[in-house]
């Protein structure tokens, strides 16, 4: 039995490893689209593919998956609570690429910048 919880234990950390790469990974992106969209122009960051919108969607579905693991990799609260405050703040700078407001993109980006641990 000792074996079984040994291989489980591995799992899990193996687990906690490969979430913690890939949310590494995601602030990186974010990070790298946050400066892009301080530093083009609008048509050329609603040409961007995946457009900033997309990547709001692909951020939502990563939040899911994260808040249905977090019981079982016992994620941290503030690390779930993180995460969603970047896509509020990344869905509002979306928002204002589309509708090509720059008070919005100002506002977001602010808000990214200073309250998000990127």
């Amino acid at each position: 039995m000792n074996s079984a919880n040994s291989k489980d234990e591995d799992i899990l950390a193996e687990a906690k490893k490969a979430f913690e790469t890939t949310q590494n990974r995601i602030y990186g992106e974010i990070s790298i689209l946050l400066k892009y969209a301080k530093l083009n122009a609008y048509d050329i960051l609603k040409a961007r593919n995946p457009s900033y919108s997309e990547v709001v969607e692909s951020l939502k579905q990563y939040l899911e998956i994260v808040e249905l693991l977090a019981p079982i990799i016992k994620t941290p609260q503030h690390v779930i609570d993180d995460l969603n405050l970047v896509l509020v703040h990344f869905s509002e700078l979306a928002k204002g690429i589309d509708e090509e407001n720059i008070d919005i993109i100002c506002e977001a980006t602010a808000k990214l910048d200073c309250n998000v641990r990127l």
